[in-house]
């Protein structure tokens, strides 16, 4: 399954890219750094608090569809090339 990347880290602008992701169990998007582990539960404007995935997913979390993202409202996104599967980044 495809990464999204739907923008840049506000931790690690420039070289840490926000990858969508989405809850086990509750089907919620997350948006995460694999370069710092930091998570958020919305796409973040600035870093204005420090969570990890675990603190949102604690079940785990699986890669979210395209439509998935759409759905959310957020319509400017990219597949990564970076990473080639979510045991790359978590």
């Amino acid at each position: 399954m495809d990464l999204y990347i739907v923008g840049d880290c506000p931790i690690c602008p420039g070289s840490g890219d926000l990858i969508a992701l989405m809850g086990k169990v509750d089907n919620k998007l997350l948006f995460y750094c694999p370069a710092c582990e930091t998570a958020w539960d919305k796409i973040p404007e600035k870093a204005d608090e420090i969570k990890s995935l675990e603190d949102f997913a604690p079940e785990g979390v699986v890669c979210p569809s395209s439509n998935d993202i759409k759905a959310q409202g957020i319509l400017q996104f990219e597949i990564t090339t970076v990473y080639d599967s979510l045991d790359d980044i978590i």
